[in-house]
């Protein structure tokens, strides 16, 4: 039910109750630790939450489960960028 839990957490985030999809996306990261989807949908909160360490930290790790996941990357770029690691932002600009 991956899908399905994505979409939840993406229904709280867009109603305003980002830590409601925050458990359901910790939840699903811990019993899917190998879905990049997952992953991305984390490090996307985490950047709405202005937690760029922890958005780095999610994205990343969904680029490392699907190295072709061009949106991962791009949002790593943007999260690089705003923490000053321009030389990363770019690498990741290209990847994407």
């Amino acid at each position: 039910l991956v899908r399905a839990r994505l979409n939840l957490a993406m229904w709280y985030s867009r109603h305003a109750e980002p830590l409601a999809a925050l458990a359901v996306l910790r939840d699903l990261v811990s019993f899917h630790p190998h879905d990049a989807d997952a992953w991305h949908a984390f490090g996307a909160l985490c950047v709405e939450l202005r937690w760029l360490d922890e958005a780095r930290g999610a994205l990343a790790r969904a680029i490392e489960e699907r190295a072709s996941h061009a949106e991962a990357r791009y949002a790593l770029a943007q999260v690089l960028s705003s923490l000053g690691d321009a030389d990363g932002a770019l690498r990741e600009t290209q990847q994407a």
